[in-house]
């Protein structure tokens, strides 16, 4: 698998958006992250929203705590937080910034395979499609199935 590590999440409640806006909390600074969804624009509207839920609960935490290098910590991750960019994959701009997560078709994602360092696959697809999506991805990157 091209030394790609692979993760495999089960949705027990809530949300896919809210899953997925709190996983990509913890992987926003890596680098470049792309989404794939059945309905890539109500996929980028649902999760840009759980994504402003989880900047205010960010805001709250620093709000409340009295400790100086906490404080520090939760500015430096709210000004990338506030910075990072979701868009739909589009055909004209193939030089998308590292700072984004991009959402696509799975058609799309055939025609351009994502060069990511973290994929997000939120429906099913077999193991032929699976090494398409995941073949330019650098050693390392992370794909996260649902």
């Amino acid at each position: 698998m091209n030394g790609l590590y692979i993760e495999r999440r089960t949705m027990h409640e809530g949300s896919l958006s809210r899953d997925l806006a709190y996983h990509l909390f913890t992987r926003q600074l890596p680098g470049k992250i792309v989404v794939i969804a059945d309905k890539p624009i109500i996929m980028l509207s649902v999760v840009s929203k759980q994504w402003q839920r989880v900047i205010r609960v960010a805001q709250r935490e620093r709000a409340s705590t009295l400790k100086a290098l906490r404080i520090q910590e939760l500015t430096r991750s709210l000004t990338h937080m506030q910075r990072l960019h979701m868009q739909i994959h589009a055909h004209n701009q193939p030089n998308e910034t590292e700072g984004s997560v991009i959402f696509m078709g799975i058609s799309d994602a055939l025609q351009h395979p994502p060069d990511c360092k973290t994929l997000y696959i939120t429906g099913r697809v077999d193991d032929e499609t699976f090494a398409q999506l995941t073949q330019h991805m650098p050693t390392g990157a992370l794909v996260v199935t649902y």
